[in-house]
């Protein structure tokens, strides 16, 4: 979090305000309102660097626009209470702007020019002002930057299936939430992962992975890993949640399986209205899209929960359910689904990793990815222990 330019910022508009000489009520106002406004935008700067630790990112831009229904709000309190107070101490300084403005100490045009500058150095400098216009530029326009795109980007890229076995395989999917590379690494994290690391040592596992602006939260790296473009709000679509319609003009994983006949499902523990998950998987072709709302109801124990849905062995039980129903058809099908217990801040430990925790357990995310580590590969042994798994492909991504 970058405190010394808030600092700045909000000391230049005051020192500003020194300079400047109110002439009536009306300049008052103003000053106050744009007192205000430098203030408020530190204040969304830290809320949202709390959230992203990059300050405002193109993911909180997204999820301001399409709205926040079905967020697991109890996990932040802290920080929602904290914004309330933010919010207040933005009218105060706001206030004691005015109250500086309206004592006249320096008189001449001169002084006033130096106010003036002063007070566009204090939008210059506010690192809110900054990461709204870099990334509302992206965000809003649709443009990455060609500068910023790999190769196979730039030339294009096939869409379709080149013509296969005439048994299709089937497909299982697995998105483990915020289960970043950087745990993989033994010098920094030594242990933590050894399931899910003696599994990628048997298998296909692409590294070296570059994220791109638009594909680095949730509903982003799905866009992003299904349709090969980043999300963005004018790439040629709405991608809000309550509309029939989530980025139709791009052509997914999804859309080129349903058209070969496939079966696509979609299994996850939070609410799928969230981000606009169920409005992306029913526009591309998914026949069934299934998280808390369908789910929970499900369940044996109603009050076995955490704050965004479903906790991981729950959502695993469902996956392994519907994975064995579909087996047992006769159209090849596609399976996604997601887990939430390694959601920050905390993350959240399931019932079957009770007993589970890294080194001392005195971190509570680590714990749970540790938990993740058993959960993930205990649901890839179980289909490749099944007599399907010879027809059956499982990509998992983090």
């Amino acid at each position: 979090m970058d405190l010394f330019f808030i600092s700045l910022s909000l000391l230049l508009f005051v020192v500003a305000c020194w300079f400047l000489k109110a002439r009536n009520k009306w300049l008052l106002c103003l000053a106050f309102i744009i007192g205000f406004v430098i203030a408020f935008l530190c204040s969304v700067y830290v809320v949202s660097d709390a959230f992203t630790n990059e300050g405002i990112d193109e993911a909180v831009l997204y999820h301001l626009s399409v709205g926040l229904e079905g967020a697991g709000f109890s996990d932040f309190i802290d920080i929602m209470v904290f914004s309330v107070f933010l919010l207040l101490l933005s009218l105060v300084y706001a206030y004691c702007c005015i109250k500086v403005l309206s004592r006249k100490r320096f008189h001449g045009a001169r002084w006033g020019v130096a106010g003036l500058f002063l007070a566009s150095a204090a939008f210059a400098v506010n690192p809110g002002v900054d990461d709204i216009a870099t990334v509302g530029t992206f965000y809003f326009s649709g443009d990455v930057g060609t500068d910023q795109l790999p190769q196979f980007y730039r030339k294009g890229y096939v869409r379709g299936l080149k013509k296969g076995v005439e048994q299709p395989r089937n497909l299982v999917v697995i998105y483990g939430e915020s289960l970043e590379r950087t745990y993989f690494d033994n010098s920094l994290f030594p242990g933590l992962l050894p399931n899910l690391k003696a599994l990628e040592d048997k298998s296909l596992s692409f590294t070296n992975i570059r994220q791109l602006p638009g594909t680095g939260w949730t509903i982003g790296g799905m866009v992003a890993s299904q349709c090969g473009v980043p999300l963005v709000a004018a790439s040629g679509g709405n991608g809000m949640d309550g509309v029939d319609s989530f980025l139709p003009g791009a052509r997914c994983l999804g859309d080129i399986l349903s058209e070969k006949g496939y079966e696509l499902d979609f299994v996850g523990g939070a609410d799928t209205g969230f981000a606009g998950k169920e409005s992306f998987y029913r526009t591309h072709g998914f026949d069934t899209v299934e998280g808390l709302k369908e789910l929970g109801p499900r369940t044996p124990d109603a009050e076995y929960r955490n704050a965004w849905g479903l906790h991981d062995d729950t959502t695993f039980k469902f996956a392994k359910e519907r994975f064995d129903e579909l087996a047992e058809g006769k159209r090849p099908f596609a399976l996604v689904t997601l887990t939430l217990g390694t959601h920050h801040p905390d993350g959240f430990l399931s019932r079957e990793c009770k007993d589970t925790s890294y080194r001392q357990g005195d971190n509570p995310v680590l714990n749970a990815v540790s938990c993740t580590d058993e959960l993930i590969p205990q649901f890839i042994n179980y289909i490749s222990h099944s007599k399907y798994a010879d027809d059956t492909l499982i990509p998992a991504y983090s």
